[in-house]
């Protein structure tokens, strides 16, 4: 029986559950730290020259991301996210003819962060250069990019969501 404990064996068990140590942290690593970003579109406004969105952006990971750009393609055409901040909705509210409250929303500006379980909200706005052929029917491949190098790509079908007044 203690031609088993000799110094070659204790070395060779301590090597073998020192790998199976840091094989299992890596997995864990891997499984816990994976890119996870749900995309959410609650609301859009289409018009002529441009498309607004209404985008909610939750993080279920464990470190925090960053969206680096957002992207679509129609008719082998690609538009990009507006990235500067730009006055894409207003509202009022008057009372007897008098101005109560203003208000004006801006786009996302880019990077737009996400923290490690957390979400964040805003309009996305996409200019169009001319007129496009896009309806309420028409299915959009949104691409997004991260900065941990992930394309994170949702599809939506205008018909599916509500329209921002």
């Amino acid at each position: 029986m203690l031609e088993y404990f000799t110094r070659e064996n204790i070395t060779m068990a301590l090597a073998i559950f020192g790998s199976l140590g840091t094989i299992f942290c890596a997995i864990y690593y891997l499984v816990t730290h994976k890119v996870k970003v749900k995309i959410n579109v609650t609301g859009y406004r289409l018009t002529n020259t441009s498309l607004l969105l209404y985008v909610t952006f939750t993080s279920k990971s464990a470190r925090p991301i960053a969206i680096t750009d957002i992207s679509f393609k129609h008719a082998d055409k690609s538009f990009y996210a507006f990235k500067n901040p730009i006055v894409v909705h207003r509202t009022t509210f008057k009372q007897n003819d008098q101005l109560i409250n203003y208000k004006e929303f801006y786009n996302e500006t880019f990077p737009i962060p996400i923290s490690a379980y957390g979400g964040t909200s805003g309009y996305i706005y996409f200019a169009f250069p001319q007129r496009h052929d896009l309806n309420t029917a028409t299915n959009l491949n949104f691409v997004c990019s991260t900065n941990r190098h992930r394309k994170i790509t949702t599809k939506l079908q205008l018909n599916e969501v509500e329209l921002l007044n």
